[in-house]
């Protein structure tokens, strides 16, 4: 039996990522999602690794799996999901290690961009130069409500996503 079966699923999550098997990568996402909300652990907090001195989480393991969620759907081009994942990441981290991590940091600057990349997908659209979804226009839409979550503007990154690092 696994240590931890959810760090399992997002470790095969992270190889499949990076062998472009991105659907296969999300569904081990998922998997580790339903096992996390099973709440197969202990606390108030999922788990997630501890600084050296075993004190203080270093990162939480529900906000990385939303986080690969979100670099997997923008693999698949479901920018929706994706700004919707990416956008959880950043309240679980928030709320299980603080505003001022720099895991919650990190989360929340990958969020803006990758909704700065739909705006910027959208506006190209506009020109003619790429295809945005009816659904994607209307998330476009209702971007500023999805800043509440951070307080920030959009950023303007263009970086290509990136999975976070699983907890062992």
């Amino acid at each position: 039996k696994a240590d931890n079966p959810a760090c399992t699923h997002l470790n095969l999550c992270a190889i499949l990522s990076r062998l472009d098997k991105h659907q296969f990568a999300l569904q081990h996402c998922q998997c580790a999602l339903e096992l996390l909300e099973r709440g197969d652990h202990h606390g108030n907090m999922t788990p997630g690794l501890l600084n050296d001195y075993q004190d203080e989480p270093e990162s939480s393991i529900l906000a990385v799996c939303y986080h690969n969620m979100a670099v997997e759907h923008e693999h698949l081009k479901h920018h929706d999901e994706a700004i919707q994942c990416y956008y959880r990441s950043v309240e679980v981290a928030q709320a299980e290690l603080g505003p001022d991590h720099m895991v919650t940091a990190a989360f929340e600057k990958r969020a803006r961009e990758a909704e700065a990349n739909l705006i910027a997908k959208g506006k190209a659209s506009a020109r003619g130069k790429a295809k945005v979804s009816d659904y994607d226009k209307k998330l476009l839409n209702a971007a500023p409500s999805l800043r509440r979550v951070t307080g920030g503007q959009a950023g303007t990154g263009t970086g290509t996503p990136r999975q976070a690092r699983p907890a062992r």
